[in-house]
């Protein structure tokens, strides 16, 4: 009876944050800022074939700034909490990324829908097969620490994560109380997983950094930008 009151809250608890989401998905975060950068950073990595062939956009949104890279066979996988699942030349997954390899069943569907996409086993195929993620504004509104821990375990070595956040810019009244409390924090966690800070950018308007690309396992400077 107790587990399943639990389950219970713990949905009613999925279903208010989705609901509260609902309401904002669709507002763009200044999307010409953010086409400024971000998707700037993207296709310069693009350009010097430094994105791989398999990408996960992390609560890509309605605007998904992972759309500046598709080309034939590259593999998208949008992941948003409250995403419709068809998107256009990628797999969009409408999923809590909190709840990522947390035993739920909803997880471990989600995780096969994407292994059905990228055309792997997951029981035999190795469990590292993603070349970049990009985290666009989403660290915010979830337990940083712990995404960006699970997540690590699906990127490759040598592969990349794309970080566009701010600590206090945002839906204030959906941030996670467990959320990342400043970018010297995020830098720190992602040195913890074995990551090297390949380039950070600024916000001209506060010379706060906003802008965040890290390599695992390689301890390098990307020299293009």
């Amino acid at each position: 009876m107790q587990s399943l009151r639990r389950s219970q809250l713990e949905e009613c608890s999925r279903c208010m944050r989705e609901l509260s989401w609902e309401s904002e998905w669709g507002r763009g975060y200044d999307l010409n800022w953010k086409r400024e950068s971000i998707v700037k950073v993207l296709q310069i990595l693009d350009r010097e074939n430094a994105i791989g062939s398999v990408v996960v956009d992390v609560g890509s949104g309605a605007y998904p700034v992972s759309a500046c890279l598709q080309q034939p066979g590259r593999k998208i996988i949008e992941v948003d909490i409250v995403a419709v699942e068809k998107g256009k030349g990628a797999l969009r997954l409408p999923f809590d990324i909190q709840k990522l390899d947390d035993g739920s069943v909803r997880s471990a569907r989600t995780l096969l829908k994407a292994a059905d996409y990228l055309g792997k086993n997951p029981r035999t195929s190795e469990k590292q097969q993603v070349d970049t993620i990009i985290y666009s504004e989403i660290l915010n509104y979830v337990d940083g620490r712990m995404v960006l821990g699970r997540l690590d375990g699906y990127l490759k070595p040598g592969g990349r994560a794309v970080i566009f956040n701010m600590p206090n810019r945002g839906y204030h009244d959906l941030f996670s109380e467990r959320k990342l409390s400043s970018s010297d924090e995020l830098v720190e966690v992602f040195s913890q997983l074995g990551y090297s800070l390949e380039y950070i950018d600024t916000n001209s308007y506060s010379d706060q950094p906003f802008l965040f690309l890290f390599r695992k396992g390689i301890d390098q400077k990307f020299e293009e930008f």
